[in-house]
């Protein structure tokens, strides 16, 4: 498959812009904040810091990064620019820090052939930079510099009080300090001797919460190098497990993890905490059977889960890429067991695979054993690549009620064969909301399917099944309801109105993509599917990704909108969203 480039910001934007079309747009980066020394002791050069986004220029000329107002103009800034992915063919630069960039709140940006890009925001802060290097480290090292790195990861583990499994020298000294730990290419197999039968590569038992916005922590691949862990042998979480035996649990937030190739197993990470980070990861092969996902996400609030690559994971339906759902913990305190605020956004999902052709690569549900003040909302799913493989896309709810605020907007849905893929909208779903995204080539056996009490609404989707298929099944209704309104459909007959099923708007035609057997969906000047969506403008711009497309181009605030993932632009370039407001915050009523 010809993998397509994305534009994306992490922010809310309240306004459209009017850039040039091959303007420089910074999507996102693995750090958003670091230190600006401390880089194998240097005093003048602090943390590597990776920015995906497009239009950087295949070298870097006399182009360049500015970080809290200071400009990287030396070759010697940069570890690598204009690298590409892992996932969707993304571009990449990675930089350090100078100690020139001002401390405190700032931004980055990028210029290139003469413009700048919009905004990321950074904070410079103080923090301690590690290193692990499994070819030439030592565990007895100190981890301070690439010449005196550490072995194995478990180092990064921060020693806390009352936490008799990981006390020095079998943690990092810092303990609940701000750190990052970078870690070098090569194969990583050593668990955390002191993680017990869960076997992870850095186990947590903390009798505390750990994690602050001044205590963050990171574990990073080192720029330009691969380094791979093995997974394989671990009961749970691969990478980082926050261990669940009484009292050893309160929550892992705060933490980054970014550029590792995780391989086999059933798990590479298991999530429970706040304001995790999880971003450019490459994620293979982990098809251990287990009810659980490659990345679960539970009991978390506002965790981002960006640009990460997977690819031939799942075994059953029971296994997930992306498992995110509120449930019971082993542990009695008074941790929030709510879901909140989860944002999968910008992956790449590739031959999933289940043993049973269904299950879902994203599944998101709530226990029925939760107490009723716990609850799953806010998960917003945008701009996402799904392809290839036999597992459902898709499954939401799982018998027991959700929040009413489930989004899924600007992804593309694209099967490769006649028994994969599909969306199943279940009971438990409440109101679910799809905008502008795109349902290719489903059918009979892998279409959209809504039951129960569901009560979906679809906004400016484009539908295309295969030849004498459909691609949405609203016959398991039961008490529920489905709304769909602006419409595009081709190749296919729309669905009838009436009873639990209310269309209006329905264009049919055809949506005339550039290349669609080269994966190109942008739209040609004729397409039908220009005009004809609603404008979402006062609701999309609310949410995380904001009112722009899949490649970053701006909705229009007036007017129609175009139906499906990418709106039409002349040259099929896509402008970048202005910057970020600043002082804003999110609350959850």
């Amino acid at each position: 498959m010809t993998k397509l480039r994305l534009a994306f910001l992490i922010c809310i934007c309240i306004s459209p812009s009017a850039f040039a079309q091959n303007q420089p747009v910074l999507f996102f980066s693995d750090l958003t904040w670091g230190p600006n020394s401390g880089w194998n002791g240097s005093s003048t050069q602090g943390a590597a810091v990776t920015v995906w986004g497009k239009n950087f220029g295949t070298s870097r000329g006399s182009s360049y990064i500015t970080i809290n107002g200071a400009q990287l103009t030396s070759d010697s800034s940069y570890a690598e620019w204009d690298a590409i992915g892992p996932a969707r063919g993304l571009e990449r630069i990675t930089f350090w820090i100078p100690s020139t960039a001002a401390s405190g709140a700032g931004n980055i940006t990028v210029t290139a052939n003469g413009a700048t890009s919009n905004q990321l925001p950074f904070e410079v802060a103080p923090a301690t930079i590690f290193f692990a290097d499994v070819n030439s480290g030592k565990n007895t090292n100190d981890g301070r510099t690439t010449a005196t790195a550490w072995k194995d990861l478990w180092k990064w583990t921060p020693c806390m009080s009352g936490a008799p499994y990981h006390q020095s020298p079998n943690c990092n000294s810092l303990g609940d300090a701000q750190y990052i730990m970078y870690v070098r290419g090569g194969n990583y197999t050593t668990k955390d001797p002191n993680a017990g039968a869960y076997s992870p590569f850095i186990g947590v038992d903390n009798t505390a919460p750990i994690g602050s916005p001044s205590h963050q922590k990171a574990i990073v691949g080192y720029p330009g190098e691969t380094p791979i862990l093995n997974c394989s042998g671990t009961s749970f979480s691969g990478v980082i497990y926050p261990l669940e035996w009484s009292p050893y649990f309160y929550g892992l937030s705060y933490v980054t993890i970014a550029k590792l190739t995780g391989s086999t197993g059933n798990q590479f990470i298991e999530n429970w905490g706040e304001h995790n980070r999880i971003v450019g990861n490459s994620i293979l092969n982990f098809t251990t059977e287990s009810w659980t996902g490659v990345i679960f996400v539970g009991n978390s609030h506002y965790t981002q889960i960006y640009g990460n690559y997977f690819s031939g994971n799942g075994a059953d339906s029971y296994m997930h890429n992306i498992y995110i759902k509120s449930q019971p913990i082993a542990a009695a305190n008074s941790y929030d067991q709510s879901v909140l605020n989860t944002e999968v956004g910008f992956n790449e999902f590739a031959n999933a695979v289940a043993s049973d052709l269904h299950g879902g690569v994203i599944f998101f549900s709530r226990d029925g054993g939760q107490p009723a003040q716990y609850v799953h909302d806010y998960t917003y799913m945008f701009s996402n690549y799904f392809h290839g493989g036999n597992m459902d896309y898709l499954y939401s709810g799982d018998s027991v009620a959700m929040g009413n605020h489930i989004y899924i907007y600007n992804n593309i849905f694209l099967p490769e064969t006649s028994n994969e893929g599909g969306l199943t909208v279940y009971y438990g779903t409440n109101s679910e909301y799809f905008y502008n995204n795109l349902f290719y080539l489903m059918n009979n056996n892998n279409l959209v399917n809504v039951n129960y009490t569901a009560k979906p609404v679809f906004n400016n989707n484009i539908w295309w099944p295969e030849n004498g298929s459909t691609s949405l099944d609203m016959s398991g209704i039961t008490s529920g309801s489905a709304t769909l309104d602006h419409e595009l459909w081709y190749n296919g007959t729309p669905p009838a109105n009436g009873g639990s099923v209310h269309i209006t708007n329905t264009t049919v035609g055809n949506p005339q993509f550039v290349n669609a057997s080269a994966d190109d969906f942008h739209l040609q000047s004729t397409s039908a599917a220009r005009g004809v969506g609603v404008n979402l403008y006062s609701t999309m711009s609310q949410l995380p990704w904001g009112a722009y497309d899949y490649d970053g181009k701006s909705y229009p605030g007036g007017g129609a909108w175009d139906a499906g993932p990418l709106q039409y632009a002349a040259g099929n370039g896509g402008n970048p969203p202005p910057n970020p407001p600043t002082g804003l915050t999110a609350t959850v009523n």
